[in-house]
């Protein structure tokens, strides 16, 4: 064996080349609901109980929910953050996942806010837009005219059910960027909005379907309370 030591004959030591820079981790909420869309987009993600023949039952699949998000998506900015105020339904899924697609933070809403509350919440936090079910539309205009921001008020079942334009993907977000805040009940003082993270999201959903339920793809799950709530808006990711 001939062995070489570091001198002009061998030549000079070399740094290691610097490794190239790691990408950003893009870690979107609205994965939740993407990836089985884009797997499955005909098993049936939700199932909306009938009231009457006006509103008969109805079972909506991934593909369907998605797209609907996906609409709603296209007209919401990244960055912005999102009032909705919607009834549990098809609607306020796609509101809520139309505006972590878009790379937006969601601002829950009680869909039994007083517009004095209404406007407490946007101006709080903010918000740029305010989604609402058809029901809800005139509270919500009389809120944002009441109001010192300018916030613009979409029909969310509109726009989820617009067939003119869809983005794509999810926003491409990183871990701790803010995917919603949710308000406290402000029953022992003023309500306080707490920003939760996307990642935040994913690991409590991950938490709750995979170890505190132990639910799997044949499992059907009873959502209860109001979707806006603290304890109904985990539903529509661990249902999904």
């Amino acid at each position: 064996m001939t062995s070489c030591s570091l001198g002009p004959r061998c030549g000079a030591a070399r740094a290691p080349a610097p490794s190239p820079p790691e990408p950003a981790l893009a870690t979107n909420v609205a994965q939740i609901l993407r990836q089985p869309a884009l797997a499955h987009p005909e098993r049936v993600a939700v199932v909306v109980p009938g009231v009457d023949a006006a509103a008969p039952r109805r079972e909506l699949g991934y593909g369907a929910l998605d797209l609907g998000a996906r609409r709603v998506a296209a007209h919401l900015s990244p960055g912005a953050r999102v009032a909705l105020m919607a009834a549990n339904g098809e609607g306020f899924i796609a509101g809520w996942f139309g505006a972590v697609y878009a790379g937006a933070t969601v601002v829950p809403i009680p869909i039994d806010a007083a517009a004095p509350e209404v406007v407490a919440r946007l101006e709080h936090a903010g918000c740029a837009a305010l989604l609402v079910d058809p029901e809800r539309l005139p509270l919500a205009r009389a809120a944002a005219a009441a109001g010192t921001r300018e916030v613009a008020v979409l029909d969310v079942d509109a726009l989820a059910a617009d067939g003119g334009r869809a983005v794509t993907a999810p926003a491409s977000t990183r871990p701790d960027d803010p995917a919603m805040i949710l308000y406290t009940s402000g029953t022992t003082g003023r309500a306080k909005g707490a920003v939760i993270s996307h990642v935040s999201l994913l690991l409590h959903t991950a938490l709750l379907v995979h170890h505190i339920l132990a639910l799997g793809g044949d499992d059907r799950v009873l959502g209860a309370l109001p979707l806006t709530h603290s304890y109904g808006c985990p539903q529509p990711l661990s249902e999904v």
